[in-house]
């Protein structure tokens, strides 16, 4: 026998015949055992996970106008009036979480 690094010949070095990797098997003996998750809990589709108070669920929409707009209202209001409502029209959607009413998502 060979003085080498690694298993004898012939024992390979995954599992043995018929045990495979994967899942292990469920409680019945057959098919995926209970499923293990690894990394940030998952939330639930249109729900957000507030990164300051830690809340799930669907956020609070509401538009405000942009400071883009505010600044085309008083361009237009002082160079041509009749126009100056065009900039109220540029609004932004703010998303803020249920449960402490934070910003979320920029600005």
């Amino acid at each position: 026998m060979a003085q080498g690094w690694g298993p004898g010949p012939g024992q390979g070095w995954g599992p043995g015949p018929g045990q495979g990797y994967g899942p292990p098997p469920g409680p019945y003996g057959y098919g995926p055992g209970p499923m293990m998750s690894y990394g940030p809990p998952q939330v639930p589709m249109g729900c957000i996970r507030c990164p300051y108070c830690g809340w799930t669920g669907v956020p609070l929409h509401s538009k405000k106008t942009a400071t883009g707009g505010w600044v085309l209202f008083v361009v237009l209001l002082i160079l041509f009036f009749p126009l100056c409502w065009i900039g109220l029209l540029i609004q932004e959607t703010r998303r803020k979480c249920g449960g402490c009413l934070m910003v979320i998502g920029g600005q």
